[in-house]
């Protein structure tokens, strides 16, 4: 039967008028490093939260992804991941319900265990997140161990749309790259960054990663408005 699958996608694959997407199936690992080799340890972030206003708004699901590099770009092995949830003080709005597929029942009774994400988080040099900044919000509200870390933003630090890649969703650059996910679930999520970044882009020849190594490398401010009127 998967035969016959693979033999029609060829198929309609060599047609114009077609294009195949296939299930993302996440990877244990995309290479080993060469003997005596530095090995960097990394971390894919990602959070389901009640809303977007992080004065008011949770974390109702996080996951952490690790991963290992190499200083020049190249991807290794994927750890295990971890994963928590967080029961809301009030009952979710219908409409986080429905992107994310969580509902209350799910949330009921669970909670975020700090210390166990604090330690996840430890041996990380970079975290990486599809829209960091509004990741970051969030989870700097849950410890200050995100404080201390150097942040590369997946859906920014690569240059997509000079790559051809008309809308910076995450599900959507996956499909340009003829794959397809269940979005908005936090693993899944990040799942799907990593296998991005691993992958050639189309006009410069080089892997996502790559780029987003180089922009985290460059020196950034951030600055707090101390008092400002809102």
């Amino acid at each position: 039967m998967t035969d016959n699958l693979e033999n029609a996608a060829k198929v309609l694959e060599a047609s114009p008028n077609y294009q195949i997407q296939q299930r993302l199936v996440p990877k244990e690992s995309y290479g080993e490093p060469d003997p005596n080799e530095e090995v960097l340890v990394g971390i894919i972030l990602d959070t389901e939260t009640t809303g977007f206003d992080p004065e008011h708004d949770i974390v109702i699901e996080i996951a952490v992804l690790p991963f290992t590099f190499s200083r020049d770009g190249r991807l290794f092995s994927v750890g295990t991941a971890f994963q928590a949830l967080q029961e809301p003080p009030a009952p979710l709005d219908p409409e986080i319900s429905k992107v994310t597929g969580l509902k209350d029942e799910d949330l009921a009774g669970q909670t975020i265990d700090i210390a166990a994400l604090e330690a996840a988080i430890a041996p990380a040099v970079l975290i990486i997140v599809h829209h960091a900044a509004f990741v970051r919000s969030f989870v700097e509200r849950l410890s200050t161990v995100f404080q201390e870390k150097a942040w590369a933003c997946s859906m920014n630090d690569i240059a997509w749309k000079e790559e051809g890649v008309t809308s910076l969703k995450l599900e959507w650059i996956a499909l340009i790259f003829g794959l397809f996910f269940k979005a908005h679930r936090a693993l899944q999520d990040c799942q799907a960054v990593l296998e991005l970044l691993s992958l050639l882009l189309p006009v410069s020849g080089r892997t996502g990663f790559t780029q987003l190594l180089e922009a985290a490398r460059r020196p950034t401010r951030r600055l707090w408005a101390v008092n400002a009127p809102p």
